[in-house]
């Protein structure tokens, strides 16, 4: 299993830094709309399966509208009340679609799970959107690699100190594995990788200056975000039932088992980055 884990993580690292390295922002998006798309119909898919409600195509589509229209508004393809239009589009199409369903019974539970995936979803991830193109000219792609780091480094951190020292469980009903050593261990390497790498990038990733305060301060926030987001999808899966969400990612588990602390990560990183850093031509 930790093999399996180790193999499966390299690999993904190796996918994350070419895109950073040699993607061009199109593409870069495209990736992000597509993981949003698969990480969408597995939640749909999860509800499903444990007996919950959903409308499993009409909110994956919804997803995808929205990842798209946010991308078009970043781009100044669209205007802000276009982009208004889609949301509330969106919810219309919801309620709409329900009406063809020809049945009451459960309707009211059915669009409330459905529009609760497609907010999880589409909010997150949309949030690494932000969080890429939202900086000036070109795209902030090392911003978002930034993120990814530091948080991927909470996870390896409370995986390794929580297997060899964790003993005091933090939230046992929703995540037994889990323990305090675990978390602060997590923190402390998240906090020395986040440090180190601005120090290495001169304290500046696409032309926004980090202090040192906030090169300390951002990657606790984005650590403490990533385990927070973490323990959000443990709720999910486990009001559904299931351990994992999914199977696709050897050693791992399903995508949002993956994406899961990343997702509620973004929009911390973006908002912190937007209120107390400067930042060219926003």
């Amino acid at each position: 299993m930790l093999k399996q884990r180790i193999i499966s993580g390299v690999c993904l690292s190796l996918a994350v830094l070419a895109l950073a390295l040699w993607a061009n922002p199109p593409i870069i998006f495209i990736v992000l709309f597509i993981l949003s798309l698969l990480a969408s119909w597995e939640l749909f898919g999860l509800c499903k399966a444990g007996g919950t409600p959903v409308m499993q195509k009409v909110g994956t589509f919804l997803v995808g509208l929205l990842m798209l229209s946010t991308y078009l508004f970043l781009k100044d393809y669209i205007a802000l009340p276009c982009l208004f239009s889609v949301v509330a589009a969106a919810v219309s199409i919801i309620f709409i679609s329900q009406l063809f369903a020809l049945e009451t019974d459960g309707a009211v539970s059915k669009l409330a799970h459905t529009m609760f995936g497609i907010a999880y979803i589409s909010v997150y991830m949309g949030s690494m959107v932000l969080l890429t193109f939202s900086w000036g000219e070109g795209d902030a792609r090392f911003l978002s690699l930034y993120l990814i780091l530091v948080v991927k480094s909470t996870d390896i951190g409370a995986y390794f100190t929580g297997r060899k020292i964790g003993k005091t469980k933090l939230i046992p009903a929703i995540s037994p594995a889990k323990t305090w050593e675990g978390c602060f261990g997590g923190l402390a390497l998240a906090v020395a990788v986040g440090f180190l790498t601005l120090k290495i990038a001169d304290f500046e990733l696409h032309g926004i200056y980090f202090p040192i305060h906030h090169a300390i301060i951002l990657p606790i926030i984005l650590s403490v975000s990533g385990m927070i987001g973490d323990l959000i999808e443990s709720l999910i899966k486990r009001s559904i039932g299931v351990k994992d969400s999914g199977s696709s990612i050897k050693g791992m588990g399903g995508l949002l088992d993956v994406l899961d602390s990343l997702m509620f990560a973004a929009p911390i990183g973006y908002i912190y980055i937007a209120t107390f850093l400067e930042h060219p031509g926003y």
